[in-house]
């Protein structure tokens, strides 16, 4: 995922902490029990081998799995509960031994079937149990009715379930098949919705951002979002509010950004007004809080994505936002952020392309260096192999620019040609054709027929 690293539930520590819980006490009472973690805890990670942490972990876990099982609905949920401070700061390895022991199967009866305070505390200790194996995520996905049971305790009116099953989606969906898995789920994406326009700030921005992380993963996703007019809505209106933390309009508009660069669902999206209703404002506006260049960037994203290719697009009114995504390519490309959000490079180049198309950005995309970008990305992608649509687009965007007289004069001030002939000979045939075209433009096929 990209973004702040720091979302509720992602737990990052690789070192087993049950080694610390189980020893026995020394001569010294209570306080030689007391674990204080050494330096090289977190650079090294834990040194035992599966077979000892094995040990260690399954014996409390195995003995619980019985309690949950139980037909007294208390015992479970208590149960439920000890799972949960079990599982709270686990290593990844740790999780996936759990997850083999029948564990999450369990939980997902607790889940599905037991009481109100037992089904908030099964999910809970499914979120710890799924934050970095990706195996468990898929068979929690395919566990019958846990999905579903997601889903109420998202819909639920009190605000710890929510917070609990936004918290586990959060984690789930970072799986391309969970995610789409779960966006089949009958009112998973109108529960999202109502998670995001009523939950509390903390629960709003979780779910914000599980609708975010799914409409990145899989284009039917984005046709599934899209089609719920509610989801819509939310995404909008939490976009636009001024009240909304930083991070809750971020996501939010990170997901309009997701689906803008789905074919399928560009209408819907300009049926809904985003560009005009939430995109032009943000652009607009002065203070958007702590992420205010990620917030602008995204919106011009998805205002080019949209309409950036129009004679009539909006966007001409904002030509220094729409130029700045040159840089923030860039920045993609090397450190990978832009105002502290992730970027992806492939996601800013799709926008770029949209706009070079029109006329009455050439000029501007041209000062701000998009040729000198574009062929030094260029030759990355030769010489690292990663070629296919971004070579294409890349390709692409130098071809419309030599149209202008800014652009030719670049490019040939840059020798790009050498670089447009190498491609002219080279054996993908789209390649080819653009490479000759801008060369034709620029006078120099001649010279080499």
């Amino acid at each position: 995922m990209y973004g702040p690293s720091s979302a509720p539930g992602m737990r990052t520590r690789h070192i087993s902490i049950f080694k610390y819980f189980f020893k026995n006490k020394g001569k010294g009472g209570a306080q030689a029990d007391i674990w204080e973690p050494a330096d090289n805890d977190e650079i090294n990670g834990d040194t035992d081998g599966p077979s000892a942490i094995a040990s260690e972990i399954l014996p409390p876990i195995l003995q619980l799995i019985p309690r949950l099982k139980s037909s007294d609905a208390s015992d479970a949920a208590q149960a439920a509960s000890e799972m949960v401070s079990l599982t709270n700061n686990t290593s990844t390895d740790e999780d996936a031994i759990v997850g083999r022991c029948g564990a999450l199967e369990v939980l997902g009866q607790v889940v599905c079937k037991g009481s109100e305070e037992g089904k908030v505390a099964a999910a809970s200790a499914i979120a710890n149990l799924i934050a970095n194996a990706d195996a468990n995520k898929v068979l929690v996905s395919n566990l019958p009715g846990v999905l579903a049971a997601f889903v109420g305790l998202a819909s639920s009116s009190q605000d710890k379930p929510s917070a609990v099953a936004a918290r586990a989606l959060l984690n789930l969906v970072s799986n391309k098949d969970c995610a789409l898995a779960f966006a089949r789920t009958p009112g998973a994406i109108d529960a999202l919705a109502h998670l995001v326009l009523t939950a509390k700030m903390e629960t709003k921005e979780d779910a914000a951002r599980v609708l975010n992380t799914m409409v990145d993963k899989e284009k039917e996703i984005c046709v599934l979002v899209a089609g719920v007019e509610s989801a819509m809505q939310a995404l909008k209106a939490v976009a636009r509010t001024a009240n909304c933390t930083g991070e809750a309009r971020l996501w939010a508009v990170s997901a309009l950004m997701g689906l803008s660069r789905c074919s399928r669902v560009r209408r819907t999206l300009l049926r809904a007004k985003i560009v005009e209703d939430v995109c032009i404002p943000l652009l607009a506006s002065e203070s958007l809080g702590e992420w205010h260049d990620a917030i602008q960037a995204l919106a011009a994203m998805t205002a080019a994505n949209l309409t950036g290719w129009e004679d009539d697009t909006k966007l001409v009114e904002h030509k220094e936002q729409v130029t700045g995504l040159v840089h923030v390519m860039a920045m993609a490309l090397t450190c990978r952020e832009h105002g502290r959000y992730k970027f992806r490079n492939s996601h800013v180049l799709q926008s770029l392309w949209s706009v070079t198309i029109n006329d009455a950005f050439k000029a501007e995309l041209v000062g701000a260096k998009l040729i000198e970008l574009s062929i030094d990305m260029i030759a990355l992608a030769h010489t690292q192999g990663h070629r296919g649509m971004n070579l294409i687009m890349l390709l692409e965007m130098i071809y419309q620019l030599c149209f202008s007289e800014q652009g030719a004069a670049k490019i040939k001030e840059l020798q790009g040609t050498k670089m447009l002939e190498a491609h002219a000979r080279g054996p993908d045939p789209l390649v080819r054709r653009l490479a000759r075209g801008t060369l034709w433009q620029l006078g120099g096929w001649e010279k080499m027929t």
